[in-house]
C-alpha cells in the first residue's frame, strides 16, 4: 500500500472510528440506563403494593370504627338528646360529616339521610356528630386510607413511566449493539446509529420527567 492509499483511507478509518465509539458510548449508556430504569420500575411498584396494602389496612378500620360510630352515635341521640334516628340516617351523618366543615355546611348534605328531623334536630344532631370521638376515629382512618391509594396510584404511574423508559433504552440497544456488530454498509448503520440515539434520548427524557 503506498502512501498515497494510506492518505486516502484515512478518512474512512477516521469515520469507522467515530462510529464505532459512538455505538460503544450508546450501547453503553443504554446497558446502564435499562439496569437503571429496571431497578426504578421494581421499587416504584414495591412501594405501591405497600401503599395499597395500607390503604386496605386503613379502610378496614375505617369501616369498623364506622360501625361502632353508627352505634354509639344512635345510642347517644336517642339517650342524651332524646332524638330517634333510623340506620341509615346515623350512617349519612357519619359519612357527609368530616369533623371540619361549618354545620351549615353539613346541613344541606345530611338532610337528604335525614329528612325525617326538623332543621332544629337536624342542627343539634350534626353538632352531636361532628363532636363524636368515634366518628372523628373512623374519619381519620378514612383519610389514612385514601392518602395511602393515592400514593399508590402515583408509584403505580410512576412504575408504568419507568417501565416505558426501559423499553426505549432496550430499543436503543439493540439498534446501538447492530450498528456495532453488522457488516451492513456505512448507511445502515449510520441510520441504526441514529435511531438508537433517538431512542436513547427518548428514555432520558421519559426518566427526567417521571
Amino acid at each position: 500500500m503506498t502512501d498515497q492509499d494510506r492518505t486516502n483511507d484515512e478518512p474512512q478509518r477516521t469515520s469507522f472510528l467515530m462510529r464505532s465509539t459512538t455505538a460503544a458510548t450508546v450501547t453503553a449508556l443504554c446497558t446502564v440506563l435499562v439496569a437503571l430504569s429496571a431497578f426504578l420500575a421494581a421499587s416504584a411498584a414495591s412501594d405501591s403494593d405497600d401503599n395499597y396494602a395500607i390503604a386496605a389496612q386503613s379502610l378496614e378500620d375505617a369501616n369498623f370504627w364506622y360501625e361502632q360510630g353508627a352505634s354509639v352515635l344512635r345510642e347517644d341521640l336517642s339517650n342524651f338528646l332524646e332524638i330517634e334516628t333510623d340506620p341509615y340516617c346515623v350512617i349519612g351523618l357519619i359519612f357527609e360529616t368530616d369533623g371540619e366543615s361549618d354545620i351549615e355546611d353539613q346541613l344541606e348534605d345530611v338532610g337528604q339521610f335525614c329528612f325525617e328531623l326538623s332543621e332544629a334536630e337536624l342542627t343539634a344532631v350534626v353538632e352531636w356528630t361532628l363532636d363524636d370521638d368515634v366518628v372523628a376515629v373512623a374519619h381519620e382512618n378514612q383519610d389514612a386510607a385514601d392518602v395511602a391509594l393515592e400514593s399508590g396510584l402515583e408509584d403505580s404511574a410512576k412504575s408504568v413511566d419507568y417501565q416505558a423508559a426501559l423499553v426505549l433504552f432496550a430499543i436503543g440497544l439493540a439498534l446501538s449493539a447492530w450498528a456495532a456488530l453488522t457488516h451492513t454498509g456505512d448507511k445502515a448503520r449510520i441510520i441504526f446509529l441514529l435511531l438508537a440515539v433517538v431512542a436513547l434520548s427518548g428514555g432520558l427524557i421519559r426518566l427526567v420527567t417521571v
